[in-house]
């Protein structure tokens, strides 16, 4: 009696066991595909973070270049001129459509 309990203990066992080799199977399979994942995204972030980069320069080197001509111009009297008679513009136009 005494064998036959042993023995549905340690197959019970066994059976845990099966069932734990199992799980850390899946577990070890998710493991892995999280950092394929997480590898694929930082490559894309830091892609991202190249073309942002390159996009930067060129916003930098078109604000140096708009600020040099505003300069040429006239600087910021013939930029405020034109915002002026911009909005004058705008409200004779409001005036005679509403009219």
């Amino acid at each position: 009696m005494r064998s036959e309990t042993m023995e549905q203990e340690l197959e019970m066992q066994d059976r845990n066991l099966d069932e734990l080799s199992q799980s850390v199977g899946t577990l070890s399979r998710l493991g892995r595909e999280i950092k394929s994942e997480i590898e694929d995204q930082n490559s894309m972030l830091n892609d991202l973070e190249d073309a942002v980069d390159q996009n930067l320069e060129g916003m930098s080197l078109i604000t140096k270049k708009t600020t040099d001509l505003v300069n040429k111009a006239g600087g910021k009297r013939w930029c405020a001129l034109i915002a002026g008679l911009s909005v004058v513009i705008v409200v004779l136009l409001y005036l005679i459509i509403a009219l």
